[in-house]
């Protein structure tokens, strides 16, 4: 991470992400962005403020025990998927936690969750799988959360939906979306028969030619920030 990243700005991205994945669709009332800061804190969307009017202003800070250090919004029930995961990978910058609807039927039907899209190569190393549809709410549940993602991308947490981690929140972002599109063509393919996953030669070179540079990644936020203009006038 850029230590010498301006905290207003990192502020502006995670409220900024919350009204656009709500306008992509993806994001209730009830999901959670984060992302962490130079000295470990965190910052943390609040709970009871709609994901489509988060603003900067809105945004919580936390220590990693999920404590409200800055900010006059509750802090989310769930902030320990945020800390224990942040514990376990240092690599991440950027944790959001959602419910996806696609995602999340994938989860309760059991069906095994693989690239069968374009967008799903993004998670060419896998997914993870918590299989307890609780509200996580004790540090040894977050703990069993950030096991079951191990080194992964992302974790689906059945009947409960999901958690993707990036190293920003760009990144976060489009692991919220893809994951979710790429559940959306397993789903509806799996109806009509066995869907037709890739190759991991096919993964492979997807892989390289659509994620590896991530150019997509600026892509995305540029289009949703372009709506997301529109819409609020």
């Amino acid at each position: 991470m850029d230590l010498t990243v301006n905290v207003s700005e990192l502020r502006e991205q995670v409220a900024s992400c919350c009204r656009f994945l709500s306008i992509a669709g993806v994001m209730d009332d009830f999901g959670h962005l984060s992302a962490r800061l130079p000295d470990g804190k965190l910052l943390v969307s609040p709970l009871g403020v709609t994901a489509s009017a988060v603003r900067p202003a809105d945004i919580l800070i936390v220590d990693l025990d999920g404590r409200r250090l800055e900010g006059e919004g509750v802090v989310p029930g769930e902030v320990v998927i945020h800390t224990r995961i942040y514990r376990a990978r240092t690599d991440l910058q950027s944790i959001l936690h959602y419910h996806p609807h696609y995602v999340n039927l994938c989860g309760i039907a059991g069906l095994k969750y693989e690239p069968v899209y374009l967008y799903g190569v993004v998670f060419r190393d896998g997914v993870g799988l918590y299989d307890d549809p609780e509200l996580i709410r004790r540090p040894e549940q977050g703990d069993a959360v950030a096991g079951a993602m191990g080194r992964f991308a992302a974790v689906i947490l059945r009947g409960h939906g999901a958690v993707v981690a990036g190293e920003n929140v760009q990144e976060t972002l489009c692991y919220a979306l893809f994951l979710e599109e790429n559940a959306k063509m397993l789903y509806q393919a799996s109806l009509a028969g066995k869907a037709r996953a890739f190759t991991q030669d096919e993964i492979d070179r997807c892989y390289q030619s659509f994620w590896a540079t991530r150019l997509a990644v600026r892509r995305v936020w540029l289009g949703l920030e372009s709506r997301a203009k529109r819409a609020e006038g």
